[in-house]
């Protein structure tokens, strides 16, 4: 009830526009933004959030029927060194600017991913499935694979860029091991089930993630 009542009350916040509530659930950060629901917004506040290395560990994101979208976002450092009031400030200022299209995200992705110094991942194939059977409205693009700076940022970019409309997101991150599931629409609305496309996708999505390991090597 009281998590609802923080949502009612950012909606309101928002008007109509975008707003971010940063709370503490147990010994992790998390970070709500509401924000009317247009295409990019998961990929948009990702990245913002890995421009500022600030990692998500897991959360949720959906869209109500009013068209209001919830992104629930666990988060900790990426650096380890924990994340102080002043690179929050910038947080908070910088993902407004970034949904507004104000922010060029990938280009400022681009800059830290080059400036980041990657620890050592441990060695772990990138899976890619699309489930058409738990869901019969959506076809669920279920991803695992090792972490990287920006990863969320790149899967559901490829999503966005494949036309395919997230409804809802589930983001774990387990150690190094992320296990992601994003509950997707075609354009017209409609789950993937051709084959072709169903292959297509899967391959789009595991390069954009492997491609992750030439940018930060």
């Amino acid at each position: 009830a009281e998590t609802i009542g923080e949502h009612m009350q950012l909606i309101e916040d928002a008007a109509g526009s975008t707003a971010i509530l940063r709370t503490l659930s147990g010994q992790v950060e998390c970070l709500t933004v509401v924000t009317p629901d247009r295409p990019g917004i998961l990929s948009l506040v990702s990245g913002t959030l890995a421009v500022h290395n600030v990692n998500v560990l897991g959360g949720m994101a959906f869209t109500r029927d009013d068209g209001v979208a919830i992104e629930i976002m666990h988060v900790d450092d990426a650096l380890g060194h924990g994340i102080d009031e002043r690179r929050w400030g910038r947080v908070a200022e910088a993902v407004p600017e970034a949904l507004a299209g104000r922010l060029p995200v990938e280009t400022r992705l681009a800059e830290t991913r080059a400036a980041y110094q990657a620890a050592p991942r441990p060695q772990m194939d990138t899976t890619v499935h699309i489930d058409n059977v738990a869901s019969e409205v959506f076809s669920i693009v279920e991803v695992n694979t090792a972490d990287r700076l920006g990863l969320l940022f790149e899967i559901t970019n490829t999503l966005r860029e494949l036309s395919l409309d997230i409804h809802v997101a589930k983001v774990d991150t387990i150690g190094p091991e992320v296990v992601d599931a994003f509950y997707v629409q075609d354009r017209n609305g409609r789950r993937v089930e051709a084959a072709e496309e169903i292959e297509f996708i899967t391959r789009s999505v595991r390069d954009a993630v492997n491609a992750l390991d030439a940018t930060q090597s």
